[in-house]
């Protein structure tokens, strides 16, 4: 970075105020509520004793109101005393325990990764987090756990291996400096009290449920309530309205402000691009490890995972849908009430120019790691509990397919060689209009009782992995990313699984199908 040293950042006199205003509208809130709830209880009672002391006679008419009067209110007394004490047992806060995300990170065997983090730190002039950890999605952020009352707690700050990936070193520099400047701002202290009370206070205008099925005493309490409950959400709504927009305007100017200072730091183009880089990817990332790495690994194999993401997410399928989700986030026009974030929109909107040049912008990330792959077979312990990573073998990307998928496919199809026998490519547009049938062919994997929707996704990867057999005896290459298996000789290029989803859903028509297996002069190879 070409800054260094402290910088001076000129300071909100508002936020404060506003801070302090949030949390006194909680506070009102929570006094409201329990004066709510106690008299959810108080009321029906107060109205039950003057019935019943009452001067009414218990003979006609005035009786037997009295009667049925008494009774009601006896029980709406009941109800109002569990809707009291569930609701006060609501605004309880709730702690919340920090799980570590992934293997935690140390100076010692990250030191180009904490030098830029600790150049950040320098310019904000606060401390290095007390805690790193690298997680499995695009997440790079802080939070504060332990301590008391804002005492002793621990800053830490977790990196995503797939935000690595994508990033460059100045979206990196320009993402960590948004999430470094809340501990700048203090507002890591304060962000959890106000989402801890809010967290409550949202727990009173929830309908109470039980448990299990209610029966006797607890339906006749849940009978009473819900009618009392339903008076007190009434009551606090358009509050509970007002305070939403108080404490969402309040983290929308956080978060303004820490994205103000990120632009300072690292500049506006590299804070832009990096967030946007960001959002984009998030679903990417989680559907990465679970279509990708997860088979691969139960395999007993480990292929370099920050080189396998990029590889993901540059398939067509994926970039292509990592871009529509993107544009869905820029045209987001309403927040939800849940929503800690702004707009990302309006983040972008927002964020000031400042030009600020660094070294080394352009590379990516990933090279802040040292000993990349000791760090990848780290996380993989953390998301694999129980696994033997020791066990595990490397294999490069483009091996995947004969080391990992090519011997699964032979077993699924020597164990339904029955099923296959007799058919060739020419025939699958007969066996896919009739897969209800063809499927009641096909056994139960060992240990499994297939439902009829699972038969037929059974016998869907059945044909695909008996036909990819028989393109890669023929001399054909392949390879297998997001999901989707690709294969290549002289130029031409097949996706199974596009082809064989158009010709089931009619698409694709027979005779075309057909032509095309004819052209490559495998129509009549047999499948087993």
């Amino acid at each position: 970075m070409t800054r260094s040293g402290r910088v001076s950042f000129p300071p909100d006199p508002y936020l404060w105020i506003q801070a302090l205003l949030a949390l006194g509208a909680i506070v009102v809130a929570y006094l409201l509520t329990i004066s709510l709830s106690l008299a959810c209880f108080a009321l029906p009672l107060w109205m039950f004793l003057g019935l019943v002391t009452s001067d009414i006679s218990f003979v006609g008419w005035p009786g037997f109101l009295r009667t049925i009067g008494s009774s009601l209110l006896g029980c709406l007394t009941v109800g109002g005393l569990a809707t009291s004490a569930i609701s006060l047992w609501s605004l309880s806060p709730r702690g919340a325990r920090f799980q570590p995300p992934g293997p935690r990170l140390l100076p010692a065997d990250q030191p180009r990764l904490f030098s830029e983090v600790h150049g950040i730190c320098e310019m904000f002039g606060i401390r290095l987090p007390d805690e790193v950890y690298l997680c499995a999605d695009m997440t790079i952020g802080v939070v504060e756990r332990g301590g008391l009352l804002g005492f002793g707690r621990r800053q830490i700050l977790v990196v995503g291996l797939p935000a690595l990936q994508v990033l460059t070193t100045g979206q990196f520099r320009a993402m960590v400096a948004a999430g470094l400047a809340h501990f700048y701002l203090g507002d890591t202290v304060l962000n959890p009290w106000i989402n801890s009370l809010m967290s409550a206070l949202a727990r009173t205008l929830q309908p109470p449920k039980p448990a299990r099925p209610a029966g006797g005493l607890s339906a006749f309490v849940m009978a009473y309530g819900l009618p009392i409950h339903l008076a007190l959400r009434r009551s606090i709504s358009v509050y509970w309205t007002v305070l939403v927009k108080i404490c969402q305007s309040l983290t929308l100017r956080l978060e303004r402000r820490a994205d103000a200072l990120a632009c300072y730091i690292a500049g506006t183009q590299a804070f832009v691009s990096g967030l946007r880089s960001s959002y984009r990817y998030w679903p990417a990332a989680k559907l990465y490890w679970n279509i990708e790495v997860a088979p691969i690994v139960n395999a007993g194999f480990l292929p370099p995972l920050a080189e396998g993401f990029d590889l993901f997410v540059r398939t067509p399928r994926v970039d292509q849908s990592s871009a529509e989700f993107l544009d869905s986030q820029m045209n987001r026009t309403a927040r939800t009430p849940t929503d800690p974030l702004p707009l990302l929109r309006d983040r972008i909107a927002v964020a000031p120019t400042h030009l600020v040049e660094s070294i080394d912008a352009d590379s990516p990330a990933t090279g802040l790691l040292t000993n990349v792959e000791d760090t990848e077979r780290r996380l993989i312990v953390h998301l694999f509990p129980g696994k033997p990573v020791d066990s595990l073998r490397g294999t490069a990307w483009n091996e995947v397919g004969r080391t990992v998928y090519s011997p699964a496919w032979r077993a699924l199809v020597r164990e339904n060689a029955t099923v296959l026998a007799g058919l060739n490519p020419q025939s699958l547009p007969e066996v896919l209009a009739n897969l209800s049938s063809f499927s009641a062919r096909a056994p139960n994997p060992p240990g499994m009782l297939l439902s009829p929707l699972q038969r037929i996704a059974h016998l869907r990867t059945l044909l695909r992995s008996a036909l990819s057999l028989r393109l890669m005896d023929h001399g054909w290459e392949f390879t297998t990313q997001a999901g989707e298996t690709v294969f290549a000789k002289d130029g031409i290029h097949l996706n199974l699984s596009e082809d064989l989803a158009a010709l089931e859903s009619g698409k694709m028509s027979r005779e075309t199908w057909e032509q095309r297996w004819r052209q490559l002069g495998l129509a009549d190879i047999p499948l087993v």
